[in-house]
């Protein structure tokens, strides 16, 4: 390797954030080994300072991780998306049908054919008695209890980057960045909301 060369990459090492962090560690633990005082507080501001980045890059890493689809994914898709269309059909007493226009004629005669038929009020109280009529208990409280950060977070994932959920005009990312900040008092609104039926004021009026 050439001097330039040489001289280069120790100049982009030595710029790195991860080299200069490194050697701030260092420079404060030797400070530490020789006993001064101050550099203990100063290790220990620099530690609590990468704890909270280090959280903060996991937490991201989490939720991104979490809503970036996967390779299972992609294939499941890709292997669900194939031609679904009916190759064939075989008629019980003829041949097969094979051409579109024959398989279209037929699928249309036998769509012609159900729809056409009467409607049989013995079957479709057997149908209704099988059907509950209430809501199990289970599920009311789930309806009637109040509104979560977990819910919330899951109808905001669903939007689109640069929707904005409000009036406010706030895009869907600054609510995904500041969503540990502002999460709870967006979800305290909500429930305020719907507990006064503001909501529908709201839409009312508008």
């Amino acid at each position: 390797m050439s001097q330039v060369a040489h001289q280069t990459l120790r100049n982009s090492v030595l710029r790195d954030p991860r080299t200069a962090s490194k050697r701030k560690f260092s420079k404060l633990c030797a400070e530490v080994k020789f006993g001064d005082p101050s550099a203990v507080i100063a290790l220990q501001t620099y530690l609590d300072e990468k704890y909270h980045g280090a959280r903060v890059r996991a937490r991201v890493e989490a939720v991104e991780a979490e809503e970036r689809p996967s390779l299972r994914f992609y294939q499941s898709v890709s292997s669900s998306a194939g031609d679904r269309r009916v190759p064939s059909v075989a008629l019980l007493m003829g041949p097969w049908l094979v051409t579109l226009t024959a398989l279209s004629a037929y699928i249309k005669s036998i769509f012609e054919f159900v729809y056409a038929w009467q409607c049989r009020l013995v079957g479709t109280g057997d149908l209704l008695r099988g059907i509950s009529k209430t809501v199990p208990h289970d599920v009311n409280d789930i309806l009637g209890g109040e509104i979560t950060t977990v819910e919330l977070w899951k109808a905001l994932s669903k939007m689109k980057n640069g929707k904005s959920p409000g009036s406010d005009g706030l895009p869907r990312e600054f609510y995904r960045t500041f969503w540990a900040i502002i999460g709870p008092d967006i979800r305290a609104v909500f429930e305020d909301a719907f507990q006064n039926g503001l909501l529908n004021k709201v839409n009312v009026w508008a």
